[in-house]
């Protein structure tokens, strides 16, 4: 397979340095310029002919590209004339174009040893290779002496005052690093290739990258998973789609319940540009044949890197067509209710600058964003960045995640597990096995997300324990706020979904002909970040099937109900409203601390309460009874804290249908 269009980047993606020439058409130095004794247009200043027939040769080589050839003659030239200022910026500019910045440092700081105000621009240049090379103090010192000079248009100054924030942002950090530690993953994970994180399950235990590799007349990419056993990463095999084979894919996402995949795709039949958004869906056992996602997401520009949120409703990606603010910019489109996708918007001016945005990763906690970005001012080349969105809806500055996540080199992806304590990135580091590689970041407090516990449900029929396609609903329990709605997999009847930390929340499952069934979590005081893994088994809708109410709340000895019972009770209303054929028990029920009297006249009391609140809201007391079963009644033993906790319940028992 060859890939003739870049997946993970731009075709421009980024410039790392600014050409020497296009600088030196903002000098103040002359009209045009195409080499260094034009600048100045003056006689050269050897006074040997000798030195100045092989600079001549040597410059030549350098605007036919042959840089090799260009030393050569140059070195001759110095050999003859160690005080030859143009040679001397020449062999920089020929040292700079083989990327052998020591050398291309060193000839242009002789130059400004001979003649400190013979050519300025050398002080830029050597400035920015200082940057390039991670050498932040001295780099200032170049790009502040540069600003000195007069003769120097607003255009470049403005370039050079960034580079030197650049400069200065990294200097502090390298001396002030964060917390965080970074380490190269083993070689189950890396190897000389590309590899570029995607995903890491709910669970955290399986890890999705993508290796873009050489493979017979050019690169390709392809999808690997490592699982994690006794907290070892083993060794990577192909992820395996079942699709036809299909040229040119990369940059993949899925889904938090597994059941929907998002990648990039290049050159297709179908496609609407350069590289398109694609989409399939696991139904039966098996991958779906993959649907470009439409005019409203792909454009006749380039698309790629997708990230889902948790909740599945909305898509981020990044595209370089018009209508942004630079190279490739964030994008959003979100779900509608018809299944289809909003027509996508930029991210706008906050987010994205006027070079290159790459990577969005949105938390599960569904207000954290990390992205890379080469136009915001950081440690050279691409840094990663992290937004968080307020309750207005509106994303922050974006803050640098710092020294040592961020390095001189490329850090593009990043992902997080789900308790924000663990990162991965893919850098371009020397440190690497080559290319891009995937590093584990054990992350400081200071840029992790929310920390979020996964839910995960298989619902059932309570009967024939079929799996059943239902809707369910999360709520947030304190202000009643709706914070997730969405339905079980056609096949499986499985969701997933993440609720963070620090909050307590209700889970509503509904489906026509079945009981309502509701879950309580409390997740104030978080003891682990396991998973919670629920077989949820509904009652048919007939006489006798019960539920328990496990939102409903009260003080101790209490039978007033407490506000948090509000969210269940108005579900219970619109479930009655919906269901009118139904009549119900309310039924109280208490540990057996106590005297039985009072604990049946507490139950009996709880029941009315709830009767009340129905009552009050709609449904007429023709359709319901209340009654006190005090500790009669038990679930569970009451020799333990848990199983008193289980026994002190409401509950709904249909007692007509």
């Amino acid at each position: 397979m060859k890939i003739t269009f870049p997946i993970y980047f731009t075709q421009s993606i980024v410039k790392h340095t600014i050409t020497w020439i296009y600088i030196l058409v903002f000098l103040l130095l002359a009209p045009t310029i195409k080499n260094h004794a034009q600048v100045r247009d003056i006689a050269l200043s050897s006074t040997s002919k000798k030195a100045i027939s092989h600079y001549k040769k040597g410059e030549k080589c350098y605007i036919s590209n042959q840089f090799d050839d260009a030393i050569v003659e140059i070195n001759r030239s110095l050999t003859i004339d160690d005080q030859f200022i143009e040679a001397w910026l020449l062999a920089g500019d020929n040292y700079r174009s083989l990327s052998r910045s020591a050398e291309a440092i060193m000839a242009y700081k002789k130059a400004i040893a001979i003649d400190s105000t013979f050519f300025p621009a050398a002080y830029y240049f050597i400035g920015n290779l200082l940057l390039e090379q991670g050498l932040y103090g001295e780099s200032i010192q170049y790009f502040e002496t540069f600003l000195l000079f007069d003769k120097v248009r607003p255009e470049l100054q403005l370039q050079v005052l960034d580079k030197l924030a650049h400069s200065k942002f990294g200097n502090f950090e390298l001396h002030n690093p964060k917390n965080d530690k970074v380490s190269l993953m083993s070689d189950s994970i890396n190897n000389e290739s590309d590899e570029y994180v995607n995903f890491i399950r709910y669970d955290n235990a399986q890890l999705m990258f993508t290796r873009r590799f050489i493979y017979r007349d050019g690169l390709t990419e392809k999808f690997y998973l490592s699982d994690l056993q006794k907290d070892v990463w083993q060794k990577a095999y192909e992820w395996s789609l079942q699709w036809p084979e299909i040229d040119q894919t990369g940059a993949l996402t899925i889904s938090q319940d597994g059941n929907n995949l998002y990648f990039a795709a290049c050159g297709w039949d179908d496609s609407y540009g350069r590289c398109d958004l694609y989409s399939s869906s696991f139904i039966n056992d098996q991958w779906t044949e993959p649907i470009n996602m439409g005019p409203t997401i792909n454009s006749n520009g380039w698309e790629s890197q997708p990230c889902i949120s948790s909740d599945g409703t909305q898509l981020y990606f990044v595209s370089d067509r018009k209508g942004g603010f630079g190279g490739s910019d964030i994008w959003k489109s979100v779900k509608l209710n018809d299944g289809t996708w909003s027509q996508a918007i930029n991210l706008g001016e906050i987010l994205n600058s006027s070079e290159n945005e790459m990577a969005p990763y949105l938390h599960a906690d569904g207000r954290t964003l990390y992205f890379s970005s080469t136009g915001l001012i950081g440690m050279g080349k691409a840094d990663i960045f992290i937004s968080r969105l307020d309750k207005a809806g509106r994303w922050s500055k974006p803050i640098n995640l710092g020294y040592p996540v961020n390095t001189k080199d490329d850090e593009i992806n990043i992902i997080f597990n789900s308790v924000g304590d663990l990162a991965f990135i893919s850098s371009q580091r020397h440190s690497g096995k080559g290319g891009f590689d995937i590093y584990q970041v054990l992350v400081d407090s200071m840029h992790r997300p929310t920390t979020v516990r996964f839910l995960k449900g298989i619902v059932r029929d309570a009967i024939t324990k079929k799996n059943l396609e239902s809707d369910y609903k999360i709520t947030q329990l304190e202000d009643e706020s709706e914070m997730m709605r969405g339905q079980t997999s056609v096949s499986s009847g499985t969701f997933v979904v993440p609720l963070p930390s620090g909050e307590t929340y209700s889970l509503l499952i509904e489906k026509q002909g079945y009981c309502l069934h509701t879950e309580h979590f409390d997740l104030l005081k978080v003891i682990d970040n396991k998973p919670f893994e629920l077989e949820i088994f509904l009652q048919p809708v007939q006489i006798g099937s019960t539920i328990v109410l496990n939102n409903v709340f009260f003080d101790v000895n209490q039978s007033e109900l407490k506000p948090d019972s509000f969210v269940e009770l108005n579900q219970l209303v619109v479930y009655l409203k919906n269901n009118p054929a139904i009549n119900i028990e309310i039924g109280g029920h208490t540990d057996s601390d106590g005297e039985e009297r009072y604990n049946l006249v507490l139950s009996s009391k709880r029941a009315e309460s709830v009767f009340n609140y129905l009552i009050i809201n709609g449904i007429p007391a023709s359709r319901m009874i209340f009654r006190g079963y005090g500790s009669s009644v038990s679930v569970a033993t009451n020799e333990t804290m848990e199983g008193k906790a289980l026994n002190r319940r409401t509950e709904m028992k249909i007692i007509k249908n």
